[in-house]
């Protein structure tokens, strides 16, 4: 679910990158950051959600999950060279995947 929301997100971008020509290169890097954060965000909390407890661990595990898909993506589009980035993807998506995590086990039913 998360992994569709963040193409999704990118695919909107591209297609915004593309309409708006004067928009420069380096927002690039932060959308892709904002679009696997609120895919991993989005993964906790479904995740916690289906699960209804331990929503820190399952967001983080979910996110992880995730991570994991982009991670390997990365690395066959990139013929298996590994950016400096990959720590700081790993962080985002393990922290919002845990965020994710708790507001899915926070939020209330509608019984």
């Amino acid at each position: 679910m998360g992994t569709f929301f963040s193409i999704l997100t990118l695919v909107i971008s591209s297609f915004l990158f593309v309409k708006s020509q004067n928009i420069s290169a380096t927002v690039i890097t932060p959308l892709t950051m904002f679009a696997i954060a609120l895919g991993a965000f989005i993964s906790g909390y479904v995740t916690a959600r289906i699960i209804k407890s331990n929503g820190l661990f399952w967001g983080m595990i979910a996110g992880f999950v995730m991570f994991s898909v982009v991670f390997i993506a990365g690395l066959m589009i990139s013929n298996g060279e590994i950016s400096t980035l990959v720590l700081v993807k790993l962080t985002l998506m393990l922290l919002m995947g845990a965020i994710g995590g708790i507001a899915g086990v926070n939020k209330k039913s509608k019984r």
